[in-house]
């Protein structure tokens, strides 16, 4: 999950990518989603469908995405230590702050849910089958890992606190690597070398760990789940580097706009259907990543039906609070899950709007308070670092 889709063309033109921006806010909407009604087992009629039953896929959607948009933003950028500096300082202050906050407000909800519970039990007052703080609601070492971005790597695998977070985890040493790499690699057809080689190592590690008694599920956590995605992303924009297209008449704008969206529309089903299919894909499940960057290539132009719906107000909403979204509503989750539960159909679907409501709430607040400032500051911090090292680089080339 990163920031607003916003990069520069080939002729150092700024862009942003508004179709990219509104299928990221989807993608981190269909998952909290699936963590209530699949993950939480809420059940009732959404939990039947095949798409919501696997949205967890929607993730390496989002690292598809984070890869263009880190090739495209930073790759031309990446020269020098100073400039890496300034780009690890960037993504640092753009993912941790809100990660810290909503572990920690998850931490507390829990813990609030469990006294509750605690107190209703003093009272004669049983709420669900398990007794208070009976759940693995606390891990102080897991805690330690949370706190430095490790969780997801592949050290532990434990699903608790604010669980999503593994993702984040991942995507921050993702561009650690994919900034030394940038550093080291410079050509064009070397970088497509490079990434290519990633995603291959990454088929191979899932196609060999699956031919052991693992099962074959994309469902882990881990770095090569991240890279294989991450680097189809950076391969997206080495193949199309400018999102811009050239002028044309109107009567081809609109016959290739019109081929455009049937294309746009072909690759999305192919995904769903993908998607809904995950569990008896097998090894071929590792073809969704490449649909995923097919509809992301699609999008670029940002013309087509699908880039239109894509651009609609609530979608560009979602999809500027998608990082909210994705890291608040387990702190909503957490509060209203045995409701959630125990609630009959078709009254579970209030609690279900209650749930929306309040993670769209928490999402602006936390996008307003903490993402927007932090990253601010984080922008403030790296540009003294380069302009210092600008500096310094100044100075020995007078002194020699």
């Amino acid at each position: 999950m990163d920031e607003a889709v916003i990069v520069s063309s080939a002729e150092g033109v700024a862009h942003l990518i508004r179709s990219l921006e509104g299928l990221r806010g989807l993608a981190a909407f269909l998952v909290a989603l699936f963590h209530i009604y699949v993950y939480g087992r809420w059940g009732g009629l959404p939990a039947q469908s095949g798409i919501l039953q696997h949205a967890w896929l929607f993730v390496d959607l989002f690292f598809v995405i984070s890869g263009y948009v880190m090739a495209a933003a930073y790759g031309a950028r990446l020269g020098s230590p100073a400039m890496l500096a300034g780009y690890m300082t960037r993504r640092f202050f753009r993912l941790y702050p809100l990660h810290l906050v909503t572990t920690v407000t998850v931490i507390l909800a829990a813990a609030a849910v469990q006294s509750a519970k605690w107190l209703l039990a003093a009272g004669g007052i049983q709420v669900g089958d398990e007794r208070p703080f009976a759940v693995p609601f606390f891990d102080l070492d897991y805690l330690g890992l949370e706190l430095l971005l490790l969780q997801g790597v592949g050290i532990v695998s434990k699903e608790i606190h604010n669980y999503p977070s593994w993702s984040i985890s991942v995507e921050f040493w993702m561009y650690l690597f994919f900034g030394v790499s940038m550093l080291l690699v410079r050509t064009r057809w070397l970088r497509a070398v490079f990434s290519a080689g990633i995603v291959a190592l990454c088929l191979v590690h899932f196609i060999g760990a699956w031919s052991s008694s693992a099962p074959a599920t994309l469902d882990v956590q881990g770095l090569p789940r991240g890279l294989l995605s991450f680097f189809l992303g950076v391969l997206v924009f080495l193949a199309c580097p400018s999102p811009s297209a050239p002028r044309m008449t109107t009567s081809r704008a609109g016959r290739e706009t019109l081929l455009l969206g049937l294309l746009q529309a072909g690759v999305l089903l192919l995904a769903l259907w993908l998607i809904e299919r995950q569990p008896s894909l097998g090894a071929w499940q590792l073809a969704i990543p490449f649909v995923f960057a097919l509809l992301v290539l699609a999008l670029l132009p940002d013309r087509g039906v699908v880039a239109a719906l894509l651009q609609t107000a609530p979608l560009q909403w979602l999809g500027v609070h998608s990082y909210a979204i994705y890291l608040t509503h387990i702190t909503v989750q957490t509060v209203l899950d045995w409701p959630g539960r125990v609630v009959p159909e078709p009254f579970k679907h209030l609690v279900a709007l209650a749930f929306v409501a309040a993670v769209l709430l928490l999402s602006r607040l936390a996008h307003r308070h903490v993402e927007v400032p932090w990253r601010e500051r984080g922008k403030r911090i790296a540009a003294r670092l380069e302009a210092a090292a600008r500096s310094r680089a100044g100075l020995g080339r007078h002194a020699t």
